[in-house]
Formats: structure tokens, C-alpha cells, sequence
């Protein structure tokens, strides 16, 4: 009994594992196929934000200019993350349809 359970928490365990190099994996083809446009795209981010404080001048308060720099920094860690989460809720559904083949009827 114990043994099966410590092979199912191990199964489960390398499973995890599993998954969540397969999705970092996609993440970094994903990102490979992509880079140039990512690179783009961030490059307008950062030039759209500089021209938009050149415009402006000192009228925003310094805790906005903090929040919007962050927003500009943080601009590709999104998608990884995203990635991550879809990953853990496909681990979270596998267990949910495990737990309900494994039900005994007594």
C-alpha cells in the first residue's frame, strides 16, 4: 500500500517535471521563431514611452513614471508566464480525471 502510493507520488512528480519542460521548451522556440518582431515591438514600446515623457516633461508624478518604465521592462515576461500557468492548470485537470478514474464503488 505505502509503495504504491510513494511510486504514485513519484510518477506524478516526474510528470510535473515533465510538463513543465515541455512548455519552457515551447516558450523558447516560440520565442526563437518570433524574436525579431518581439524585438520590434519592444524597440516601439521603448520609443513610444520616451517621446510620450519628451511630450509631457515633468508633469507626471514619479510614481507613475515608476509604475510605466516597470510596464515597459516587464513587457516579455508576460508571455512566460502565461505559459507557465496554462501549464499548471493542465497538471491540475490531470489530476482532477485521475482522482475520478481511481474512485472505488464499494
Amino acid at each position: 500500500m505505502i509503495i504504491k502510493k510513494d511510486s504514485e507520488i513519484v510518477k506524478a512528480k516526474v510528470e510535473r517535471k515533465y510538463i513543465a519542460l515541455k512548455a519552457k521548451k515551447k516558450s523558447s522556440d516560440e520565442e526563437c521563431s518570433t524574436f525579431g518582431s518581439e524585438d520590434e515591438e519592444y524597440a516601439m514600446a521603448v520609443r513610444d514611452f520616451k517621446k510620450f515623457f519628451k511630450r509631457i516633461g515633468n508633469a507626471l508624478d514619479a510614481a507613475t513614471r515608476i509604475i510605466l518604465l516597470k510596464n515597459v521592462q516587464n513587457h516579455r515576461k508576460t508571455r512566460n508566464k502565461e505559459l507557465v500557468s496554462e501549464a499548471l492548470g493542465v497538471i491540475a485537470v490531470k489530476k482532477m480525471m485521475r482522482r475520478s478514474k481511481t474512485k472505488r464503488v464499494s
